[in-house]
């Protein structure tokens, strides 16, 4: 058997970094909601869901149909605390892997008792949602 050539090994380097996003991507849309299912979440008509879509302040994932809405904007008797306003923020463009990794990721701009937390955690704790969407304005941003 010939050995492999070093571009088709190359090759296989550079595609598996796109499979693992793929996968990830899948499990973000298998633990999403549908509107109706947030609708149910939140107590709210499944048109007022759709107007908060449109107002961004409720997240969906890009080019999805029917709309996606990660879970990770939810707790579980409703909306994240101050979610609605980080969701504002959110550049247009954000890849829903960055900010997946931006959201579970510890700040170095979020401390609680001498200790860094992620924005999720920021958010659950009720804290000044602000101070994470100032942060989640800048993803994408170069340093």
């Amino acid at each position: 058997m010939a050995p492999q050539s070093f571009s088709a090994k190359d090759d296989q380097l550079h595609s598996e970094p796109s499979r693992v996003a793929g996968n990830m991507l899948l499990v973000l849309v298998s633990m999403s909601l549908s509107p109706a299912q947030a609708a149910k979440r939140l107590g709210l008509p499944e048109g007022r869901i759709l107007a908060r879509l449109w107002d961004r302040t409720l997240y969906q994932l890009p080019q999805e149909e029917p709309p996606c809405l990660p879970s990770f904007q939810f707790s579980e008797t409703g909306l994240l605390p101050g979610w609605a306003l980080v969701a504002r923020l959110l550049p247009l463009d954000i890849h829903p892997l960055t900010l997946v990794g931006f959201l579970t990721k510890p700040q170095d701009d979020l401390q609680l008792q001498d200790e860094f937390v992620t924005p999720l955690s920021w958010l659950k704790g009720g804290n000044d949602a602000f101070v994470v969407a100032r942060l989640a304005s800048t993803l994408g941003e170069a340093p």
